[in-house]
């Protein structure tokens, strides 16, 4: 990925696959809940701007509300 290559991977699928630590998160599901510090937010919240198929969602657990996409 352009956007925050630290944070998702293209697997073969030319799926996106979230990384924590390096690693790819669980096996072949998609759905991915990685905690992320402040200093990561922007760029996590650009790639998610990026995605062409809004498939990469903010959510700020503490405030309860989803950040990107705006609902």
């Amino acid at each position: 990925m352009t956007v925050a290559p630290e944070s998702f991977l293209l697997n073969i699928e030319n799926k996106a696959e979230v990384l924590d630590g390096g690693e790819a998160v669980g096996g072949p599901a998609y759905e991915r809940m990685v905690e992320i510090t402040p200093e990561e937010l922007p760029t996590l919240i650009e790639a998610a701007k990026s995605c062409p198929t809004l498939a990469i969602t903010i959510f700020d657990e503490e405030a309860g509300r989803q950040l990107y996409p705006l609902v």
